[in-house]
């Protein structure tokens, strides 16, 4: 309260010099307006901790009536979570399309494998045709040699003789050139017969591979058939435990709210007849529901309370750590309500 005692000294200096000057009683100044806030929000904030000492003080009143003394030596019952399961049936498009995905690395492997076989297979017939054909093309390019060289000989002999021009020379080098064709179309006859031994065994190859995967493409059929059943049957059995658990869970809660509502109105029974017996309570209904009813009355004399003061205290009283823990999971309700 420094700011306080300062002003008020300084408005008394300002009043007596106008007093001993002209013996006036009222005085001009003016409150600068920062004092002036800081002045009211000092008022405010102490007002706020008044209404908050307040609150606690009927929170408290709350949590008190519900207390037992340590030496009454109550043993507390175990807390009993009651949360459903939640759990939503995939469609079996949904259970098709996750079974093939576990599948999937299976169905590629194996159509992988008999691609590489085939491949493998394929690429060695490939290669032994041109191997083949590579012979052939080298073979007549010997033989092609051969003849020309035979042809010359035979000319220059006949020159050195003078038989240049004769019928004999001349039936001679056409009987090069029959040889030679004989020669060429042997081989071509043979490569022929090799490249279509190759091409026979490429065509049953490639019928090979696709009896392979046609006898795959069955197999996995049945494993994924296999896989839909045991998902489909493995989700049933989650579908039913979950249904039953959240049966047995709904019949818990619907004990629990019963003796919810029994104590509540044995509370307020007792608090008329002015005698409230907190070891026969928990003894008879357990901690986790008098907890309950406990919350539920915290929170009802709270939201009451708030109710009653202004934007500015609710703002501050929400915004208090001690508040939050008093509250406890309703506190989030009550920040929903008033924020």
């Amino acid at each position: 309260m420094r700011i306080n005692k300062n002003l008020l000294t300084k408005i008394k200096n300002i009043n007596l010099s106008q007093l001993l000057l002209g013996g006036l009683q009222m005085t001009s100044y003016k409150i600068p307006d920062e004092i002036t806030k800081k002045v009211q929000s000092i008022n405010s904030n102490e007002k706020t901790k008044d209404k908050l000492k307040e609150f606690y003080a009927k929170l408290d009143q709350v949590s008190n009536s519900f207390n037992v003394t340590s030496n009454q030596n109550q043993s507390e019952p175990q807390k009993v979570e009651l949360q459903k399961m939640e759990f939503k049936m995939p469609t079996e498009s949904e259970i098709k399309q996750n079974s093939e995905e576990l599948l999937k690395e299976y169905k590629q492997s194996g159509i992988q494998g008999i691609n590489d076989e085939y491949k493998l297979k394929s690429d060695a017939l490939e290669s032994n045709k041109q191997s083949v054909i590579n012979s052939a093309d080298s073979t007549k390019q010997k033989l092609n040699s051969y003849y020309y060289e035979a042809k010359n000989n035979a000319e220059a002999q006949a020159l050195k003789r003078g038989l240049a021009r004769s019928s004999i020379i001349i039936n001679q080098l056409g009987a090069f050139d029959q040889e030679k064709i004989a020669d060429y179309k042997q081989l071509d006859d043979e490569l022929n017969t090799q490249i279509n031994a190759i091409n026979f065994e490429l065509n049953a190859l490639s019928a090979q591979k696709q009896n392979a995967l046609n006898n795959f493409n069955v197999s996995y059929a049945v494993k994924l058939q296999e896989k839909i059943n045991d998902l489909t049957e493995e989700l049933n059995n989650k579908q039913s435990e979950v249904t039953k658990y959240n049966n047995e869970i709904a019949l818990k809660e619907a004990e629990f709210n019963k003796d919810v509502d029994e104590l509540k109105s044995k509370l307020e029974q007792a608090e008329k007849d002015g005698a409230t017996n907190l070891v026969e309570i928990y003894g008879k209904y357990g901690q986790n529901i008098v907890e309950k009813v406990k919350a539920d009355q915290l929170y009802s004399t709270a939201k009451q309370m708030l109710y009653n003061l202004s934007a500015d205290e609710i703002k501050w009283i929400l915004a208090d750590d001690e508040f939050k823990k008093r509250m406890g999971s309703n506190y989030i309700k009550l920040l929903e309500e008033f924020s």
